[in-house]
């Protein structure tokens, strides 16, 4: 619709100007004509007065001459006849309405008839000899006013403002009427198809949309929404076959994670078996006092809680889940992460310890996703102590400033999950390559390469970032950054 007012608008400017245009050259035009008319009939009235006045003033002497003036005058509404004289004084009955230098200028110029206009514009005066031979004789004055010219041309005016108004109002009513049925309306419909495109729907519109052209954009359209349904379908089932791999090689890393926690799982587990199995000889074999037996029965309950406890995170840690986004308490997460890294910490002689800050909200992730990504980053971290040592799973919150300085460009509050080891450290070099796939610096069979590439997407998808500080000999520090939300 918007369209259609622009075109109306447009147009009714256009014949708004040509109107006025045109009624103004006929305003000039026509009052030129009725200036020339009003100078014809002074003319006419002096070139048949003038002889009479002449023979008169020969024959009978002035005073008759100046009586036919008189009786041309009664005769006579709208044009003012008078003799004249230059020689008179200018208060005299006879003295002209125009100024002798006036007059002097234009008769050196003319011996003819000769026009003027007063001073104020309010007449056009008309000069005319008695006798072109003998200028003696005096003038014959002939004043006529402006006011009929001028009503004429108001009236002209007027009438062409009306003719103006009326000519736009029809116009623009005619061309809003049909511009909106045979282009406003068909315009909103392509608009509505282009909006259902937008929104994912692609299915055609009829092409007998308005004119033949608007039909052809249409039609064009109608094409342009089966190509992207097509390729939106393809789309479709690339990313989903990009989400499966990524899935996929995920759940294979969180396998062969599992895998070298095998061994130190079942170290761990070996301990609570062989007391299990040194209490349950004892009360069969009826060495026990009663109370001796309540209290192994008791231990052997603690043991088998403890290593089902140990099974079912591992599990918990395998097992394949949908993506799903919660709440997350990060601290609990840490904790359970560390317990079930505990025992593979040991059989490298790392000490794992954590710590968390208790201002620290909840964050909204998924558990399972962000405790790979965390592992990831604690056994890539163990893997660089041979040695053993000491290694610190930290959890605080963080506020950064954006680059520009300005705080409303960007997330700047921020849950930092920091794992610090004391490792081989990493070289410069290698900080920009460390989270590229199947990038490793760990002997053939020890590694990957997936461990941190898969940790950075899983840290990509929720919008966070991680950082990397280190130095060849002192260690390095992995810090993982979930943006926190507003509070309130």
């Amino acid at each position: 619709m918007r369209l259609t007012f622009r075109l109306v608008a447009m147009l009714l400017v256009v014949v708004l100007v040509v109107i006025v245009l045109d009624g103004f050259l006929s305003v000039i035009r026509e009052h030129n004509l009725f200036l020339t008319k009003m100078q014809e009939s002074a003319v006419l009235l002096g070139e048949t007065t003038a002889p009479l006045f002449r023979e008169v003033w020969l024959n009978q002497g002035p005073e008759r001459a100046l009586g036919v003036i008189h009786e041309v005058n009664r005769s006579e509404h709208n044009i003012t006849v008078r003799w004249v004289s230059f020689e008179a004084q200018q208060a005299d009955r006879y003295s002209p309405l125009i100024a002798p230098e006036r007059f002097q200028k234009a008769q050196q110029d003319s011996q003819k008839t000769l026009v003027f206009e007063t001073k104020n514009a309010e007449k056009m005066v008309l000069y005319m000899p008695v006798d072109p031979k003998d200028h003696d004789l005096g003038w014959l004055e002939m004043s006529q006013s402006y006011a009929d010219a001028n009503a004429y041309i108001h009236e002209t005016i007027i009438r062409t403002l009306i003719l103006s108004l009326a000519l736009v109002l029809l116009a623009g009513a005619m061309h809003l009427f049909f511009g909106t049925y045979i282009v406003g309306r068909p315009l909103q419909q392509l608009i509505e198809h282009t909006r259902r495109i937008g929104r994912g729907d692609f299915s055609p519109m009829r092409h007998d949309v308005g004119t033949a052209e608007l039909a052809k954009l249409s039609k064009s359209l109608n094409e342009t929404s089966m190509l992207l349904r097509e390729a939106n379908e393809e789309v479709r089932i690339q990313n989903e076959r990009r989400v499966a791999a990524i899935e996929q090689l995920r759940h294979s890393e969180r396998l062969a994670t599992v895998g070298r926690l095998a061994s130190g799982i079942a170290h761990e587990l070996g301990t609570p078996l062989n007391v299990i199995a040194g209490r349950a000889k004892m009360i069969a074999g009826g060495e026990l006092t009663p109370d001796e037996s309540v209290n192994s029965s008791r231990i052997i309950a603690e043991q088998s809680d403890r290593m089902t406890t140990i099974i079912r995170q591992l599990l918990d840690f395998a097992r394949r889940r949908k993506t799903e986004r919660a709440p997350v308490d990060l601290c609990g997460l840490i904790k359970g992460t560390v317990e079930l890294l505990r025992p593979m910490a040991r059989k490298t002689r790392v000490t794992l310890k954590s710590d968390c800050a208790p201002d620290v909200p909840h964050v909204s992730v998924d558990q399972a996703q962000l405790q790979q990504a965390l592992i990831n980053v604690i056994v890539n971290g163990m893997q660089a102590m041979p040695g053993g040592g000491d290694m610190s799973v930290c959890l605080s919150r963080r506020e950064t400033i954006p680059a520009d300085g300005n705080i409303d460009n960007g997330t700047t509050k921020w849950a930092a999950i920091s794992v610090i080891d004391q490792g081989v450290g990493i070289p410069r070099e290698h900080l920009q390559t460390v989270f590229d796939p199947f990038f490793t610096t760990k002997e053939v069979g020890t590694g990957t390469g997936l461990g941190l590439s898969i940790t950075h997407g899983i840290v990509t998808e929720h919008q966070g970032r991680i950082e990397v500080e280190s130095a060849v000999g002192e260690g390095t520090t992995v810090t993982i950054l979930l943006p926190l939300e507003e509070e309130a």
